[in-house]
């Protein structure tokens, strides 16, 4: 996993603590990053199957 994808997940997740969020939503594609998601501690909340070439929608949140 790139580090600096980490380091950008978890730098919007900073950003929305210090605005006064109660919580984060995020979206990404299968090929994209949702391990990045899963491992900065995000929870998977939905996908959508059926995207070309086996391609998954996913959805994550986290309580902040």
């Amino acid at each position: 996993m790139a580090k600096i994808a980490v380091e950008r997940t978890l730098g919007n997740t900073k950003k929305a603590v210090l605005g006064g969020l109660l919580g984060y939503n995020s979206g990404t594609m299968s090929f994209q990053a949702p391990g990045v998601y899963r491992a900065c501690g995000y929870e998977e909340f939905g996908s959508i199957d059926g995207y070309p070439e086996g391609v998954t929608r996913h959805w994550f949140t986290k309580a902040l």
